[in-house]
């Protein structure tokens, strides 16, 4: 007969392979994502898990994209979580009280707050632009998001994939 301390031991290590298989499988499938300092404040909400293998891009879906350029507050390379507002062939309209999609309000947030904040003429952010095919408009959901309005378009192969509020 084994020693109990051999029946721990071996429990152990399996208890430690199936976590670890287990972190590596979810990792694989899934991001949990957390706004850097410069985002923080871009959406109402603060952590998002991240499903790699929903790519499929839906107009008002949230979704974490991998940024294409360097921004003002934010280098390529960067991970931002964004709504999507517009995709390729929609018509946007950025005006002082929100952001209108194919004449239809999408988001009645106002420009003055992160406009005011980052010294931009709010004139020279009210335009209308046709979205270009492959490309998605994004936007944040409170007055302190940096977001399309500011930067334009960005391509749909940067999305990383659908993101679905944890808290």
């Amino acid at each position: 007969m084994r020693a109990p301390s051999y029946y721990r031991i071996r429990d152990l290590s399996v208890l430690a392979i199936i976590g670890v298989v287990s972190v590596l499988l979810f990792k694989s499938f899934f991001i949990i994502g957390m706004p850097t300092s410069q985002f923080s404040g871009c959406l109402s909400q603060k952590i998002f898990l991240v499903s790699k293998s929903e790519r499929q891009v839906v107009r008002g879906g949230m979704y974490a994209v991998n940024l294409d350029r360097d921004l003002r507050i934010a280098k390529s390379g960067s991970k931002l979580i964004k709504i999507v507002a517009a995709k390729g062939g929609d018509t946007v309209r950025v005006e002082d009280n929100g952001v209108w999609v194919n004449e239809k309000i999408f988001l009645p947030v106002p420009l003055q707050g992160i406009a005011g904040r980052l010294q931009i003429d709010l004139a020279s952010l009210k335009k209308t632009i046709t979205v270009p095919a492959n490309e998605l408009f994004l936007v944040g959901n409170t007055d302190k998001s940096y977001d399309s309005r500011f930067w334009g378009t960005i391509d749909e192969k940067n999305v990383l994939g659908r993101a679905v509020t944890l808290w």
